[in-house]
């Protein structure tokens, strides 16, 4: 079985400052590449805030320690983690570049397009972005899914 990822860890590249790794326990199913919060209970959970304010942008990563059942034939940016599980993540910022969603139903241009939080850990184009809400960052390739029924990966740029 072939890999369907094009790159196999979630920070693509560093900017300046770095990224910050962090580690909490994982409120629900969550892949990497997915934007996180920071739920009640001190869980990483799915950011659900569509367009809301963003403390830190928290990014999961890539698993230290892949399912070895399906891997190496699965990415380890492929392999989720579950419920209960130790999730690690990356804070990240200006200059970074990250591996993510981009939500079904939108095309994505390199340089152009506003990504925001579409409220399910994935982000979404923006054109007309309102006054709350947070541009996470511009996609770092041209990206369709617009006749998509499912999120696809796509490089940003981390604003």
């Amino acid at each position: 079985m072939a890999r369907t990822t094009t790159h196999h860890q979630i920070i693509v590249r560093q900017g300046p400052h770095g990224v910050a790794r962090a580690e909490r326990v994982c409120g629900e199913a969550i892949t990497p590449g997915h934007l996180l919060e920071v739920d009640s209970s001190e869980h990483y959970i799915k950011h659900d805030g569509a367009e809301e304010f963003l403390p830190r942008k928290i990014v999961a990563l890539e698993t230290l320690t892949p399912d070895t059942i399906t891997y190496p034939t699965t990415a380890m940016i492929d392999i989720p983690y579950a419920s209960g599980d130790t999730v690690y993540a990356g804070i990240v910022g200006p200059g970074d570049r990250a591996y993510m969603f981009l939500a079904a139903g939108y095309t994505a241009v390199e340089g152009v397009s506003q990504l925001c939080s579409a409220g399910d850990g994935t982000l979404h184009v923006n054109d007309s972005v309102s006054d709350k809400a947070v541009v996470f960052g511009v996609p770092a390739e041209d990206k369709d899914n617009s006749g998509g029924t499912a999120a696809v990966r796509v490089l940003v740029d981390v604003s």
